[in-house]
């Protein structure tokens, strides 16, 4: 279970988890769920790094999907200070950031990064689209994986 968005990019994925005999689970498998049920995708992401993986997974598994995404490192920085959710949306112009990107006819906002549930309230607020947080649903794919036959859910169910 890789929770960090970033490392899921930074690593050979394939490499390893063909080596180890235990299933890995990281936000990279439930973009490319999205990627199936999406084509039209807004990303918002730690770093570039991590924005262009999640890019790349989205385009294999849906080669005519059109994604936009920024990497918001400032967002990160002050949600690791702890500062209140409210005070980083004002500070940082979250809401309207979002909405401009959301009126590109963005049908799904994906959270890329493990910090930004942190402010989900005022994202959700902001936007009127679908929200992918895949913490939720990566747990429910660990648990499919540990225990096979278990029905399967889909992403933002």
């Amino acid at each position: 279970y890789i929770y960090c968005n970033s490392l899921s990019t930074a690593i050979d994925l394939e490499g390893v988890t063909s080596r180890i005999p235990v299933p890995v689970v990281t936000p990279l498998d439930v973009y490319a769920e999205c990627a199936e049920r999406y084509k039209h995708i807004f990303v918002i992401a730690a770093n570039c790094q991590a924005l262009a993986g999640i890019e790349r997974v989205i385009k294999k598994h849906n080669p005519d999907s059109w994604l936009s995404g920024a990497a918001l490192q400032a967002l990160v920085y002050q949600i690791e200070e702890l500062l209140p959710p409210e005070e980083i949306v004002e500070d940082l112009n979250v809401r309207n950031f979002l909405r401009y990107f959301t009126e590109m006819k963005a049908e799904v906002l994906i959270l890329g990064c493990t910090h930004f549930p942190y402010i989900y309230e005022q994202i959700r607020d902001a936007v009127r689209v679908p929200i992918i947080d895949p913490g939720k649903r990566m747990l429910e794919l660990l648990e499919n994986a540990l225990n096979p036959g278990l029905p399967a859910g889909r992403p933002g169910d």
